[in-house]
């Protein structure tokens, strides 16, 4: 079977509307092969170029994958996580005014930049620490990201309360508490430990680490 043959195969076995990546079909042939198979199908119109490396099967009334889904793909393809930007969260907690001119996220490999064609956006992976994807996408996550972002600053506290007033789960601040390993000093020292921790019910909710969040404004 020839490498068109078997990448065609693929793609009729992928649901319309379901992204996958170049790296998804390399093993059909070789790098070259591949690459220019796939450029075939795109000016045949049986996929539909997303990115770079990110490819889908569309009809005319087929939703978009959002920002955040192409950020998430295109980063699992090479091995790499992403979580939200501090600088994005900050902006949806209230503490700043503007948000990022561009989607950004931040991802456990190297900065980098791609184009997401289909809605003509710039999407920007910003390398960080260990400490500041830790969390992930859970609700202390989100928190620490986006106060780590607005830095130490006067009436710091103030800012503090109102991030975690909008939260709504009773426990957060000993869960901030029980986090404080993935926060710079500064930051840990706005949660202390108390004497006696009771979070069943916290742990229960699985909020420690949810691995299928998605940013809710990231379309």
């Amino acid at each position: 079977m020839s490498c068109a043959s078997k990448i065609f195969s693929i793609i009729e076995a992928t649901p319309v509307g379901q992204p996958f990546c170049t790296r998804d079909v390399l093993k059909c042939g070789s790098r070259t092969a591949v690459d220019k198979t796939l450029s075939r199908f795109v000016n045949d119109n049986i996929i539909y170029r997303l990115a770079n490396g990110v490819f889908m099967r569309m009809e005319f009334d087929t939703p978009l994958p959002s920002i955040w889904e192409i950020a998430k793909l295109k980063s699992a393809a090479f091995g790499k996580e992403i979580v939200e930007y501090g600088g994005t969260l900050a902006h949806k907690f209230g503490l700043l005014t503007d948000a990022p001119a561009k989607p950004i996220f931040y991802t456990n490999g190297s900065s980098t930049s791609f184009r997401y064609h289909r809605a003509s956006t710039r999407i920007v992976l910003k390398s960080a620490s260990k400490k500041r994807m830790q969390l992930r996408e859970t609700p202390q996550g989100k928190i620490v990201r986006a106060l780590w972002h607005m830095g130490d600053r006067v009436f710091f506290d103030r800012l503090v309360e109102k991030v975690l007033a909008q939260c709504p789960i009773p426990e957060i601040r000993e869960i901030l508490a029980l986090s404080k390993a993935w926060m710079p000093e500064w930051l840990a020292d706005y949660f202390p430990t108390p004497h006696i921790l009771t979070l069943p019910d916290a742990f229960n909710r699985d909020i420690f680490y949810d691995s299928n969040y998605e940013p809710a404004s990231s379309a």
